[in-house]
């Protein structure tokens, strides 16, 4: 076996060692990769309930304002009724 020949040997572990951290390094960036598409697809959801929920919101805030019109008018009516004197 020649110099060479040796040297090259020498290298193997060094090459070995090189190939396992190039995997590792793969295999973290997949590893991110997919948590990143999970936090994607986690806030997709959470803008979409967001989004429901601030639909519901307007819509109890629209009911009460009615109900709040509606009981206004309810007094007006009661006290145009007291004025008058009507009996019902």
């Amino acid at each position: 076996m020649n110099d060479s020949d040796q040297e090259l040997l020498d290298e193997i572990p060094k090459i070995v060692q090189i190939s396992y951290i190039e995997i590792m390094l793969e295999e973290l960036f997949l590893q991110q990769q997919e948590a990143l598409n999970e936090l994607n697809n986690f806030k997709e959801y959470t803008n979409k309930k967001l989004s429901l929920l601030e639909k519901r919101l307007f819509k109890i805030i629209n009911a009460a304002k009615s109900a709040n019109e509606g009981l206004e008018k309810l007094k007006e009516f009661e006290g145009i009724k007291s004025v008058r004197g009507d009996q019902s």
